[in-house]
């Protein structure tokens, strides 16, 4: 089963690299889902 959240770009707990790309691209108050995966995040647009 798959566990996701909606957030904000803005609020994403990323590396400052990929945050910049996903800021530029989608703006901060753009809503996306989250799903943690372990140790790893994956981003669904």
């Amino acid at each position: 089963m798959r566990y996701l959240q909606k957030r904000k770009v803005a609020e994403l707990p990323l590396d400052s690299a990929i945050k910049e790309v996903l800021l530029k691209v989608l703006g901060p108050e753009e809503e996306v889902y989250v799903e943690r995966i372990g140790d790893r995040i994956r981003v669904i647009l």
